[in-house]
Parts: structure tokens; C-alpha cells; sequence
């Protein structure tokens, strides 16, 4: 987003959030890239949003994020980057069985994340990592505290990222 924009704009989107990551990346010793989705974004998640708002539908515009840009065009990426994974901070399981994988609720039943994914398939679900799906939401603070990411802090967000507070 525009830097005049920034402060405006929830947690995941900001200035603040790409130095958070570059942060945790470093801490963890793997590479951060930053990557520009903005076009893709406005087209499928904003454009989208505002269409069903004005038809007097509530949109859940974090679906389609997860659908277009971080399953779609952010795993297009790492494989461009030979990465065979993703891993998000999602609180949701993935099972692996002789038919296939499963997206299962998380552990942690008051921060369950599953139902934000259930557009994933088989192509999706076989290269994402959901660590802390087994874990407490005490347990990642209290974990991500004792290795020093600087996010262990970081207050929860639970907003529209693309709309002004």
C-alpha cells in the first residue's frame, strides 16, 4: 500500500508486518522475499467485497485471500523460488492418509481457522504447513516469547486489512 496509506491499513498489509516477517524469517534462518499482489488483490479480493456488499451480502473477504493470492499466487511464487512449501500462522490442521490430505479444525477450538480454508484442494493442501494447528494460542505466545520473535507480542487482528480503522 501507498506509505500515506499504511498506518491507516490493518495488520497484515503494512510496513510494520514486512519488517515483523523479515524479522521472525531471520530469527527462523530462512529467506524473506517480499512479493507485490496488489493488482491481483484489488481484482479478486477488494472488487469482490464491494460487489457483494452492495448486492446486501456480508463477504468474507479473508476466503478469498487465502483462495487467489496466498494459496494461488503466493504458492505459484515459492515454487518459482523452489520452495515445496508454504507455512502460515493459521490455526488448522492438514492430515495426510492413503487417500489424500485432510484440512481438519485446529486444537484449539476458540481460535479455529479451518473454515478460512476450505476452498484449498489436494494441490493446495500438499504443500502447506500449518504449524501451530496442534498448539494453544498460550502456547504460541509462550513459545515465540522463549525463542525472542519479535511478534510474540504483536496484538491480534482481527479486522478487514483493506479498510481504514
Amino acid at each position: 500500500w501507498p506509505s500515506d496509506e499504511q498506518a491507516r491499513f490493518g495488520g497484515c498489509c503494512g510496513l510494520e508486518a514486512i519488517e515483523d516477517a523479515k524479522k521472525v524469517a531471520y530469527k527462523l534462518g530462512i529467506p524473506h522475499y517480499v512479493v507485490n499482489f496488489r493488482g491481483i488483490f484489488a481484482q479478486e479480493v477488494i472488487a469482490d467485497f464491494c460487489l457483494e456488499y452492495s448486492l446486501g451480502r456480508t463477504p468474507n473477504p479473508c476466503i478469498r485471500c487465502n483462495q487467489y493470492i496466498k494459496f494461488d499466487a503466493l504458492l505459484k511464487k515459492a515454487k518459482e523460488l523452489d520452495s515445496s512449501f508454504i507455512a502460515t500462522g493459521h490455526y488448522a490442521r492438514i492430515e495426510q492418509s492413503p487417500d489424500g490430505y485432510r484440512l481438519l479444525k485446529a486444537i484449539d477450538p476458540a481460535k479455529d481457522q479451518s473454515y478460512f480454508l476450505y476452498t484449498l484442494g489436494q494441490s493446495e493442501l500438499q504443500h502447506l504447513l500449518l504449524p501451530i494447528g496442534n498448539l494453544h494460542k498460550a502456547e504460541v505466545r509462550r513459545l515465540s516469547t522463549e525463542i525472542g520473535l519479535p511478534t510474540a507480542t504483536r496484538r491480534e487482528s482481527q479486522d478487514i486489512c483493506f479498510i481504514p480503522d
